[in-house]
């Protein structure tokens, strides 16, 4: 399951998405008209630096607006996927 996270502060939005590629996973961080990417080659590291950034994004005033869990096949991660994606308001 790979997880697209929105943060908001005041006016500003800022998406988090996580992609499946062939030589990982990939997160692209995009808000207002600027778009970043950082590759990693397993989950774990993923996950770590999402841990990181969030605490950062808390503690310059982003707040979490909304989760969306899209359900996707992660190599190495899990051996079966639940069918389906799931939404929460945060």
């Amino acid at each position: 399951m790979l997880p697209t996270w929105i943060f908001q502060r005041g006016s500003e939005h800022l998406m988090l998405n996580c992609q499946e590629n062939a030589r990982g996973v990939t997160l692209i961080v995009s808000g207002d008209g600027d778009l970043r990417s950082y590759s990693f080659h397993d989950f774990a590291a993923l996950v770590k630096f999402e841990g990181q950034m969030a605490e950062f994004l808390l503690a310059a005033g982003w707040s979490p607006a909304q989760l969306t869990i899209e359900a996707q096949a992660i190599s190495n991660h899990r051996a079966t996927r639940p069918a389906g994606g799931t939404t929460s308001n945060i």
